[in-house]
């Protein structure tokens, strides 16, 4: 009885020591990204103004909502399943790479014809095309990280995220010194993607193995099944982030969307801490979902009391520092940028307990769930912005995003706490999962 309780002692104390490496590797290279794409925001928003800012981002908000195609939620399905089962490498990575480049066809297709008949200009097609392709690279260069972190070789993804940011960095800085437009500006964004993709494909190769081509019709249709809620859960997770910015720029101005994004990106530059503690710990979970519901209990409790922690110490940051930092860093001309930012707060706090929320539903194979949620999520979304936006303006874009996470939120707490899994829940033997 002695040896089982060392055993479970140095168990725990391995499985501490791989999600704290994890985390460190993620979020100390997040961590320095974030401020190397913090400046980029900067830079950008200065130099281009609050029109030419918002042209930009409309594009790469439009061209994301096509480019999700390529997704589907198969990095999600990958990690899962690769994390489960190593030997299925040689599975999963030809076959979606195979499927991400026809996907791709389609939502290029699809996009073009759609801006064609809704008589964009000829600048913003360009810029959403370019887009679109920046988004190809993004996607591999995203589903070989899942990749690395289903092997939990999380250094991989810090050397891939660190090479990015110094590319568009230094290539901004050198395209903002010519006196470049918008349209230059989209193709350092292409340029600093393409070389980070063969970087990561390099890394990919050469520290997890090769693999071959061979390409599996029944497999691919076996995944499609598979990967059909995380499909569902991508697309609206995409339409639900990207939404408020293209409704926006429909119903009141590219100079608004510039507005709105700017605070959107400074709360997703702070949400680095949160995002990666899950994503660090999600292998775990994944593990444990089958092995171990009490362990997944357990790790859950600990982690939902650091994503509250974080997101209020946060929201408080946020709230009391909005203004000096946007007058300050941005500049004057993004004043109307407080109010928004100060609204987003409230989404800070809870982005990190419904990320948790959702990856405990994928770990006990609760996909389906978490994904109604995020769609009824999307809906309320949409409904709300079309009439805050036009009451409220850019303002009211904020508000609904808050009241869709806030219902999300009560929604996914509900469903856990049923089962077992909620911070003020005492440790079950065994939680029930289904």
């Amino acid at each position: 009885m002695f040896s089982e309780a060392i055993s479970l002692f140095w168990q725990r104390v391995r499985n501490h020591f791989i999600i704290v490496k994890n985390s460190f590797w993620l979020i100390g290279s997040e961590f320095v990204a974030k401020l190397v794409l913090f400046g980029v925001v900067v830079l950008l928003a200065r130099y281009l103004g609050a029109e030419g800012y918002g042209r930009l981002q409309f594009a790469l908000s439009f061209a994301s909502v096509f480019a999700l195609v390529m997704d589907l939620g198969f990095n999600t399905l990958t990690n899962r399943e690769l994390a489960r089962e190593k030997e299925k490498y040689d599975l999963f990575v030809p076959n979606v790479s195979f499927v991400k480049l026809g996907l791709f066809v389609v939502s290029l297709i699809v996009m073009t014809a759609f801006l064609l008949l809704t008589d964009r200009s000829f600048e913003v097609i360009v810029l959403c095309i370019l887009a679109v392709c920046y988004y190809l690279f993004s996607s591999f260069i995203e589903f070989y990280k899942s990749v690395f972190q289903a092997f939990e070789k999380m250094q991989l993804n810090a050397f891939s995220r660190l090479l990015y940011c110094a590319l568009l960095f230094s290539g901004l800085l050198l395209l903002m010194n010519k006196k470049a437009g918008v349209l230059a500006i989209m193709l350092g964004y292409l340029g600093a993607n393409f070389i980070t993709f063969l970087f990561t494909l390099f890394l990919l190769l050469r520290y997890i193995r090769p693999f071959s081509l061979k390409i599996s019709p029944a497999f691919i249709k076996t995944m499609f099944k598979m990967v059909f809620p995380f499909m569902i859960l991508y697309i609206a997770a995409i339409i639900n982030f990207r939404v408020d910015t293209i409704m926006i720029s429909y119903l009141l101005s590219d100079a608004a969307v510039g507005l709105y994004a700017l605070a959107v990106n400074i709360i997703m530059a702070a949400a680095f801490i949160p995002a990666f503690c899950c994503a660090a710990a999600y292998p775990s979970l994944s593990r444990f979902g089958i092995s171990s519901p009490r362990k997944l209990f357990l790790m859950f409790k600990g982690m939902l009391w650091i994503m509250l922690l974080i997101g209020a110490l946060g929201a408080v940051v946020v709230l009391l520092l909005a203004k000096p930092l946007v007058l300050v860093v941005f500049g004057s001309q993004f004043i109307d940028s407080v109010p928004v930012l100060q609204i987003l707060a409230a989404s800070f706090f809870l982005s990190g307990g419904v990320l948790l929320m959702g990856y405990t539903a994928i770990a006990i194979d609760r996909q389906a769930f978490y994904t109604k949620v995020v769609v009824m999520s999307v809906l309320i979304n949409v409904v709300l912005n079309y009439f805050f936006i036009s009451w409220h303006g850019i303002k009211g874009a904020a508000i609904a995003t808050v009241i869709a996470q806030l219902i999300s939120f009560a929604v996914l707490s509900f469903f856990l706490c049923r089962r077992g899994f909620f911070f003020f829940s005492s440790v079950p033997t065994e939680p029930r999962l289904k």
